[in-house]
């Protein structure tokens, strides 16, 4: 089973991103972060395979975000 998170902090295109990867790839688990923290906190604890990242996050750059879970990892 793939682990999925989405980082968006626009609710709606998070939502509609969710829905469309639900409804191809029902097996997947999917959680979701709305900022760098956040996201932060969901890649320690959930551990996603596959990382959908904003690259204009509020606070920080996805591109920023990016090079912090790489580093962790």
């Amino acid at each position: 089973m793939c682990k999925i998170l989405i980082v968006e902090d626009n609710d709606h295109f998070r939502q509609t991103l969710r829905g469309l990867l639900v409804a191809r790839f029902p097996s997947m688990t999917l959680e979701e972060a709305r900022d760098g923290s956040e996201a932060l906190e969901k890649v320690s604890a959930f551990d996603p395979d596959l990382i959908f990242m904003d690259i204009k996050l509020p606070g920080q750059s996805g591109l920023e975000l990016t090079k912090k879970i790489r580093h962790t990892n």
